[in-house]
């Protein structure tokens, strides 16, 4: 009944959270490329971008797609397989969730975990640790910017 709902109420009521909408226009003028690694599918999250008018940020969709994608790995792996992606240097997943790490650190990447939103503490991350916490959005455009000063 929950996906019955959310796949035609639900995902129009989401809110962005803020700072968000200026972290991905910044991300974006300081030439970065934004993918989205989902365990939702890749339309619903296609769906919720347009809504929001987000989904312009973002060069690509990489979701679950069942029985073929349905683990964070995948989803992630897929994400750079499809975009050509082998210098995982370059690569930095960023989620709220230990699932998100979990998929980060399966794939050899970089990870920063969101503190903001109320979805996760970190409590969470203590068996599954990030590479980096966020507390703010803004967090997240200072972590990319010192990685790629050093």
């Amino acid at each position: 009944y929950y996906r019955e709902d959310y796949n035609v109420k639900g995902i129009y009521e989401n809110e962005v959270y803020g700072g968000i909408r200026e972290t991905l226009e910044e991300l974006t003028n300081l030439g970065y490329k934004l993918i989205i690694a989902t365990s939702k599918p890749d339309y619903l999250a296609e769906i919720v971008l347009k809504h929001f008018d987000l989904i312009k940020y973002f060069s690509y969709i990489s979701g679950a797609v069942k029985d073929i994608r349905s683990t964070k790995f995948e989803v992630i792996n897929h994400a750079l397989t499809y975009n050509n992606i082998s210098n995982l240097d370059e690569v930095i997943m960023v989620g709220d969730r230990k699932y998100d790490v979990i998929g980060a650190n399966e794939n050899n990447i970089r990870s920063i975990a969101v503190l903001y939103g109320g979805y996760s503490t970190m409590e969470e991350f203590i068996e599954f640790p990030p590479t980096y916490f966020a507390r703010t959005p803004k967090d997240i455009i200072n972590i990319v910017e010192n990685i790629n000063s050093k």
